[in-house]
């Protein structure tokens, strides 16, 4: 039986549950979203970004990094915080299937380079860390998943399950 390197199986868990996640769509992609909306979405990036920067802290401890590590370390957050700004698209009530299905390919494409460049970032960053350390961030990549759902799950209560309200 031929395994796969847990860094590609931790990848495609971080394409697929991308792509599974409800993708919605503009005929613009720079339109601003509905009122209303704006302020709940910078809240919620803000969020996004605040519990990013403090995993990646924690990590970066567990990691104990050396000087010599931390070039290696700041590509990888770079890349690890680069994938907060996919930008998100409404879709509108007047957009076909086919302009909703090319904007959901752009999507699938723009996030397949942010996971590609954190590949890079993620295979430059391991093999510059000792194999105690290596450890450490193979069980990050592999944790990911559970945690990235547990975090959905806080940040939905702490917002105040937006999603019950009108117009979400």
């Amino acid at each position: 039986m031929k395994t796969v390197p847990v860094l590609t199986r931790s990848l495609a868990v971080s394409l697929m549950l991308a792509l599974a996640a409800p993708v919605v769509a503009l005929a613009d992609p720079t339109a601003p979203p509905p009122p209303g909306k704006a302020q709940r979405a910078e809240k919620f990036e803000a969020m996004r970004t605040e519990h990013m920067k403090a995993e990646l802290n924690e990590l970066a401890n567990r990691l104990q990094l050396t000087a010599g590590q931390q070039a290696s370390w700041e590509q990888y957050e770079g890349a690890r915080l680069s994938m907060l700004k996919l930008p998100h698209y409404h879709q509108t009530p007047t957009e076909t299937a086919t302009q909703i299905a090319k904007m959901r390919a752009m999507r699938a494409d723009q996030m397949a380079q942010l996971l590609d460049n954190l590949s890079t970032a993620t295979a430059q960053l391991r093999v510059v860390l000792q194999p105690n350390q290596q450890q450490v961030l193979d069980e990050y990549a592999r944790d990911e998943p559970k945690r990235m759902r547990e975090e959905m799950k806080k940040m939905r209560e702490k917002r105040g399950d937006m999603a019950e309200q009108p117009g979400n």
